[in-house]
């Protein structure tokens, strides 16, 4: 009951029944206050009115009428509608009886039909005493909407716990057949199940709607009715969607509605759902933000009919925002649907809809009016196109007019509205004006295209003039070329619309249309406006652009010359010129185009006279002088007033030079400036502010300073023409300096002429062509000789070809007229060492010493010469001093040309070339050097001067003679020489290698080359390790040539196997001994320091004995058991093992091979040479035979409880160390150990330093450079010297540590790295390897240490106080190599490891390679401050990581010193292959336990 208002019942009754079957209550508002009547119920035992039948009812509601609403029953009851059961679920019929007498009553009948599932629902109204049924029919749309969570919680003491409710929205059907205007349809109330008071809407609303006690209104500010108010929004939309099928709902019906049988139509339906939308002022202010927001959800759904006639007529539905409101006829006439379409893919609106609908509801749902200011915006669509053109078809006119119609017809309507008042809308008007000047709608005579005022704002649109007046030549041309309207357009309309023409005129007049034709007039509003727009000019005719130039001329320069230089600048920036290649330029003094004039209009000195090509200068047309000749120019004195007219317009024969006024306050202002080397002439002269008044040519700068213009053959001819009229150029030249205060003074002298901007610009720029077609600055071009040998080394002006006259203009452009021997020096390390003259004088003043190389040994610089002029080069810079002495400091770099071809050769370095072969190994009969020398002979090339002789030998130091390193190569590929000259080569490399002392080098290099020549058919050659047989009986030899390696000797080789004093042994090992037996004297020798060391003596007798070395340990270790048995058993030990071993036959020892010693007496070079490498052990014969005399080693006897002093140091023996070594120990990462020595006097191990981790360590030394001394540090050798010397066999070679000074830079370069040798012949050693050595003295701009660094110790020999020492050195080493890392690769990621703290990392610096797929290297860094120490540790970690990382690891070894610029790195790469190849040698030291 309370879902239908039951509270409204107490409006007019006190106490309301309630009978429903057995139940009977009543609520009581007067008597039962203390049950509370509103609320409780009153139970009924008995009750006043005798109730209806049961049968007629299920539950009656009894209300007895207020006293005080008696009066007002009747109406109330004559206020119900139908209408009431809209909403109701189940109350489908109300009667309502009236009695009005005693037998008389008035019972009126409301009936509810639902249609459709209840979209359409019919009410009926009737009474009994009528027949005639009342149908109305309602549209009713409802939404079931969920009530949010937290409107819940907010109203649960309100609404329960409800979860929905139900909104709605009905629409009455009745009228929508009505095609009268919407204010028939009368609003309806709000309905909250039964209905409210109205809101102003044609259409009802229903939902739960909190309401008051009166139920007149609905709560507002309530939560509740906000929320459905919101949510309701979406009913206008979804009763659109379903009008759009109601036609077809209504006809599926059967719905009889009254007097319409015809179809509902589409139209219609959206006719009437638009009537049924209210306005904003309709409705209460409660409900207009649901209006607002209905429409614009409306607004995204509704569609609107138009009607296409490209379509025949088809109705087409689209959105209102391409519909055009316009209810004027004469508008759609002149403005068709399809012009509407194509320019604003927009449709008129279907008239019915504009007639019959509330255009303010239209206009908010996104239909647009089109008024005068839309018909001005679709003009400008249609004609602010520059490509829009008309016909000159007389119906293209006549649109045109039309359209000039229309806007004067608009303008008059504006006019005409109400309320229009000039003074208030000549605003507006004058803003239409300015927006019809900016259209495109203005036909012109003789175009194709339409134009707007706007276009002609600097010149005047005329109307048309009268032909018929005479006129000159130009000025006819000029006339006609006017803008004119067309004249058809002003016919037209004074033929069909004859009223409208004055009109019209007054309307083009307000545009800007003009009928003046004075000549000024012309000039300022359409000759200037014309030449000053490209788009207009290039537009018009040839003749007309000339007649313009000439009637300035000869109407307004030529009357009055003087009162046109106002004009003068104005029209030479605007001015437009033809010139010879057909075309208009515009003339700008300061830009690209630049006219000259031609000797045609009598310019002597004009450009045209160079032949040039087109493009060069730009040249006036000959047209204007052509087609005026007769008129204007039919004498020399007017053809030269017009050149004088062309000259104040810029137009001139020479380049064009413009004059300009430099002020200045002082002469300090010049700094900065091109004249600032005028400061120091200039300051006793001026003392007050002057000017310089200069001469520039920007046309010549811009010319000679093009990227684009490399022509030669251009700049010769104007190299040429500015010597030809330098005389008359010459005040071009210079600049005056003259006071601020005499500049209007023209009787004053300057004071001072200075080089003008022209005459400095002729310096500057690249524009001298030289010989081979290059362009250089003239400071930088040789003016020389023709015969000048050295003229193609330097740009020099091939005067053979361009013939300069003018000695002053030659000097103007400062050539240079001689070649220095600096330039011939720096152009020489150019070719030779690819250094600029800034690296070079670098480099130079860096040191007054020899100049380290700094490019690698194994690159090439090619040179494009021939020897001839190289040898020239080389004769000049040895003629002078200086030259000499700069070219002596770079010796070590490649200064050396060898002709490759005819044409080009390459620069060596010194030590790749030898003056001359005596020998003829390395050189053919015609002194041409063989395809396979290594190295090459100079005498070929420039022996025939004996002066180069002595530059190449004294200046460069290049060597007399090949060397050995030269000479040794010959044997590696002897397959295809003579037998003779393989014998040849075996003779001078045996030779030389005695006379060197470097027979270990010769054995290692040819171990594997197969040289030796044998007997047979096959010229067979073998390897000296293959063990060929000597021949000594031929006949027998020849039987078994075929089948054993028998040398065949040569008739010039004998070899001796005798053994006499002159016999060298080969040694039985590769090691290096301290300690040798010479079998052919019987004696022993050993060095001083290892006289009791048996250890010594057994592998010295072991080494004699047996060749094999894994035979030799397993025997040396024999007998070091029995010297042991020895030392302990005494003699009797020695029997008992002796008789312990099985009977076996003992072989005979072996003989080693003997090689014969050519006796030869070396040179004071190669002496020089052996002190580089195994250098001898000078030892006097006296002393020799003292040592001969020595009784020999005797057996010691064995010692017997030897007490060992634990206290007492051992000594420390680095074994198998060279002899006279001493063994610096690292300073990377190291701890000092304590040493012992043993009281017996055997040799003990040295021990290494102990790595960080206590494990055994490895060391690692570059086999090829360690110089070794004796413990003691003494030399080895003897100072006294004795001219007969006996030869000792390698086994008697001592190490000669004292450096010999000589002249030789490359004995030089040798002797500053330490060497190495051993005491035996051809004792095995690897090749050399060619590490990377880098010197930090020259590298540039690399960060040095701070100079904290300076302050560390810098000893060689740790102690154990020395730890923290060791420590630093070791950070500096790594410090620099990370410095040097970033310095080399800046780009890439560089990581030093061990920044913060140690890492423990068998690597120290990481490399990232970000430019080539992030590559990885290691580095380990080992730093020592002992530039000849080159053994260090190395750790198990860091020998398996450079295995497992064979190409990525490498190792530097820094020779560090305080002086970080005295520095120097090696580089250590791919470590395991130069370890396989002995270039690098790894050993292992057992590390003994301390005593305690």
């Amino acid at each position: 009951m309370d879902r239908i208002g039951f509270k409204s019942v107490f409006m007019i009754s006190h106490r309301p029944e309630i009978h429903s079957g057995p139940y009977h209550f009543c609520f009581d508002t007067v008597n039962g206050t203390e049950q509370m009547g509103y609320i409780r119920p009153i139970w009924l035992e008995e009750y006043d009115e005798i109730l209806p039948s049961t049968d007629e009812w299920t539950t009656c509601i009894r209300l007895p009428i207020k006293q005080e609403k008696q009066g007002d029953r009747s109406r109330n009851f004559d206020d119900i509608h139908a209408r009431l059961l809209l909403f109701l679920n189940r109350l489908r019929q109300i009667e309502i009886v009236r009695q009005q007498g005693i037998n008389e009553t008035n019972n009126r009948i409301f009936t509810r039909i639902d249609h459709a599932n209840g979209q359409i629902i019919e009410l009926q109204e009737r009474t009994k005493t009528s027949e005639k049924i009342t149908k109305n029919f309602w549209f009713v749309l409802k939404k079931v909407i969920q009530v949010p969570a937290e409107l819940k919680a907010k109203l649960s003491d309100i609404k329960c716990d409800v979860e929905s409710t139900t909104i709605a929205i009905a629409y009455p059907l009745n009228a929508i057949y009505e095609s009268s205007s919407f204010q028939i349809l009368s609003t309806q109330p709000l309905f909250a199940y039964l209905p409210l008071r109205s809101y102003g809407f044609r259409f009802i609303l229903q939902a739960d709607f909190e309401i008051p006690a009166t139920r007149q209104e609905i709560l507002r500010d309530n939560v509740w009715n906000e929320w459905l108010k919101t949510e309701m929004i979406q009913l206008v939309p979804l009763a659109y969607e379903q009008f759009q099928h109601l036609p077809e709902l209504l006809t599926s019906s059967s719905l009889d509605f009254e007097q319409h049988t015809h179809p509902l139509t589409s139209i219609q339906t959206l006719k009437y759902f638009l009537k049924l939308i209210p306005a904003r002022n309709e409705i209460d202010p409660y409900f207009n933000t649901f209006i607002d927001k209905s429409v614009q959800l409306l607004m995204g759904i509704i569609q609107f009919p138009v009607i296409r006639e490209d379509k025949n007529g088809i109705i087409e539905w689209i959105s209102p925002t391409k519909c055009i409101l316009v209810r004027d006829p004469f508008i759609r006439q002149i403005f068709s649907q399809d012009l509407l379409l194509s320019h604003f893919n927009s449709y008129y609106l279907d008239e019915q809809i504009i007639m019959e609908c509330d255009e303010t509801i239209l206009i908010r749902l996104g239909c647009r009016r089109l008024d005068f200011s839309d018909i001005l915006r679709l003009i400008r669509t249609l004609y602010t196109q520059n490509e829009q053109e008309h016909s000159t078809k007389t119906t293209s006119i006549e649109q045109i007019a039309q359209w000039f119609l229309c806007i004067d017809y608009s303008l008059q309507q504006e006019r005409e509205k109400p309320g229009f008042n000039i003074d208030h809308n000549d605003g507006t008007e004058m803003t239409t004006m300015a927006e019809l000047k900016k259209m495109k709608i203005i036909p012109l005579r003789q175009q194709t295209r339409l134009v707007s005022v706007e276009e002609f704002d600097q010149r005047a649109i005329l109307f048309p003039f009268d032909k018929t007046t005479p006129y000159a030549k130009h000025l006819k041309i000029v006339l006609e070329d006017l803008p004119t309207i067309d004249e058809r357009l002003l016919e037209f309309i004074e033929n069909k619309y004859p009223r409208r023409l004055d009109s019209i005129k007054r309307l083009l007049r307000d545009l800007g249309v003009s009928d003046s034709r004075n000549i000024r007039k012309i000039y300022s509003n359409h000759i200037l406006p014309v030449i000053s727009d490209d788009t207009q000019w290039s537009t018009k005719s040839d003749s007309v652009l000339i007649a313009y130039l000439i009637c300035i001329y000869k109407e307004l320069y030529y009357p009055q010359p003087d009162l046109f230089l106002n004009e003068i600048d104005k029209l030479k920036s605007k001015l437009i010129i033809k010139i010879r290649e057909g075309k208009f330029v515009r003339t700008n003094s300061n830009g690209a185009n630049i006219v000259h004039l031609t000797s045609l209009y009598g310019c002597e000195r004009s450009l045209d006279s160079l032949t040039l090509s087109m493009d060069q200068f730009t040249f006036i047309s000959d047209d204007y002088y052509n087609q005026y000749r007769t008129e204007l120019f039919y004498q020399d004195t007017e053809r030269k007033k017009f050149v004088r007219f062309l000259n104040e317009l810029d137009l001139h024969d020479f380049f064009l030079v413009n004059m300009t006024d430099n002020p200045f306050i002082n002469v300090e202002q010049l700094a900065g400036t091109q004249w600032a080397y005028e400061i120091k002439t200039l300051t006793p002269l001026l003392y007050e502010p002057f000017i310089v008044k200069d001469y520039r040519c920007d046309e010549f700068d811009t010319l000679v300073s093009s990227k684009d213009n490399n022509d030669v053959t251009r700049y010769t001819q104007i190299l040429l023409y500015l010597d030809r009229w330098c005389q008359s150029m010459s005040a071009f030249y210079v600049a005056s300096v003259i006071r601020a205060r005499g500049r209007h003074v023209t009787t004053l002298a300057p004071v001072k002429g200075i080089e003008s901007s022209f005459c400095l610009s002729l310096r500057k720029h690249s524009w001298i062509p030289v010989a081979g077609g290059q362009l250089f600055k003239p400071t930088d071009v040789y003016f020389l000789p023709l015969k000048n040998p050295f003229c193609r080394y330097v740009p020099h002006l091939d005067r053979s070809k361009i013939s300069l006259t003018d000695t002053n203009f030659v000097n103007l452009l400062g050539f240079k007229q001689e070649i220095t021997r600096k330039t011939i020096f720096e152009l020489l390390m150019k070719w030779s060492c690819n250094l600029d003259n800034d690296s070079l004088w670098k480099l130079v003043n860096m040191t007054s010493n020899l100049i380290p190389c700094t490019i690698p040994t194994t690159s090439r610089q090619s040179c494009h010469d021939i020897i001839d002029n190289i040898r020239c080069v080389y004769i000049f810079l040895a003629s002078d001093n200086d030259s000499c002495a700069l070219l002596t400091r770079f010796r070590l770099w490649p200064l050396v040309f060898i002709p490759r071809t005819s044409e080009t050769g390459d620069f060596l370095f010194i030590n790749e070339v030898f003056w001359k072969d005596s020998e003829s190994l390395l050189t053919m009969n015609d002194g041409t050097n063989l395809e396979s020398a290594q190295n090459t002979s100079l005498e070929s090339y420039y022996g025939s001067d004996a002066n180069l002789q002595q530059f190449f030998i004294n200046i460069l130091h290049v060597k007399l003679e090949p060397t050995l390193d030269d000479y040794l190569p010959l044997l590696s590929n002897a397959a295809d020489r003579k037998h003779d000259y393989i014998w040849k080569c075996i003779e001078v490399i045996t030779r030389l290698a005695f006379t060197q002392n470097k027979q270990t080098l010769v054995k290692d290099k040819c171990i594997d080359w197969a040289f030796i020549p044998c007997l047979g058919d096959k010229n067979k050659l073998v390897k000296y390790t293959d063990r060929p047989y000597y021949p000594h009986d031929m006949i027998i030899a020849d039987l078994f040539e075929d089948t054993l390696s028998i040398i065949k000797l040569s008739d010039r080789i004998h070899l001796s196997y005798s053994y006499q004093e002159n016999i060298i042994r080969t040694a039985p090992s590769s090691s290096i001994l301290d300690s040798y037996i010479n079998e052919s004297m019987g004696k022993f020798y050993i060095l001083k320091k290892y006289e009791k060391s048996e250890s010594r003596h057994i592998d010295t007798m072991v080494n004699y004995l047996i060749p094999d070395e894994s035979a030799r340990l397993k025997l040396s270790q024999y007998i070091r058991h029995l010297f042991k048995i020895y030392q302990d058993e005494d003699i009797q030990g020695l029997t008992k093992q002796s008789d312990s071993l099985p009977e076996q036959q003992v072989p005979k020892w072996v003989i080693p091979q003997v090689i014969k010693k050519e006796p030869t007496s070396p040179s004071t070079e190669e002496e020089e040479e052996n002190e580089l490498d195994n250098e001898p052990v000078n030892i006097p014969h006296e002393l020799m035979e003292k040592i001969k005399n020595q009784p020999g080693w005797e057996l010691p006897k064995p010692s017997t409880n030897i007490v060992i002093d634990p206290n007492q140091p051992k000594a420390l023996t680095c074994f198998p160390a060279k002899a006279g070594a001493v063994n610096p120990v690292e300073s990377w990462n190291t701890k000092p150990l304590p040493t012992s020595q043993s009281q017996s006097g055997e040799e003990i191990p040295r021990k290494p330093l102990a790595s960080a981790d206590n494990n055994p360590p490895l060391s690692i030394s570059e086999s090829t450079s360690s110089l070794f001394k004796t413990n003691d540090g003494r030399d080895q050798t003897d100072d006294k010297k004795n001219d007969e010397q006996v030869a000792p066999s390698d086994n008697d070679k001592h190490t000669d540590v004292k450096s010999k000074t000589q002249p030789n830079e490359d004995d030089r370069s040798v002797r500053s790295q330490p060497t190495s040798f051993t005491i035996a012949d051809f004792t095995s050693r690897p090749p050399r390897a060619n590490f990377e050595h880098i010197h930090v003295s020259t590298l540039t701009n690399l960060v040095l240490s701070p100079a904290s660094w300076s302050n560390l110790p810098s000893s060689t020999i740790i102690t154990p106080s020395d730890n923290e020492a060791d420590l630093a050195t070791g950070r500096q080493g790594e410090d620099l190599v990370y410095r040097y890392l970033k310095w080399k690769y800046p780009d890439e990621l560089i990581e030093w490891v061990n920044e913060q703290q140690e890492s423990g990392k068998p690597f120290d610096i990481r490399i990232v390679h970000k430019t080539t797929n992030n590559q990885i290297e290691l580095v380990e860094v080992k730093t020592t401050r002992s530039p000849n120490q080159n053994t260090f540790q190395i750790s198990v970690g860091e020998v398996e990581s450079l295995l497992e990382n064979q190409t990525n690891y490498h190792i530097y070894r820094v020779y560090y010193t305080d002086d970080e610029k005295s520095s120097t790195i090696t580089i250590l790469s791919r470590l395991k292959r130069h370890l396989q190849q002995k270039q690098l040698a790894l050993s292992m030291t057992i590390i003994e336990k301390s005593d305690e």
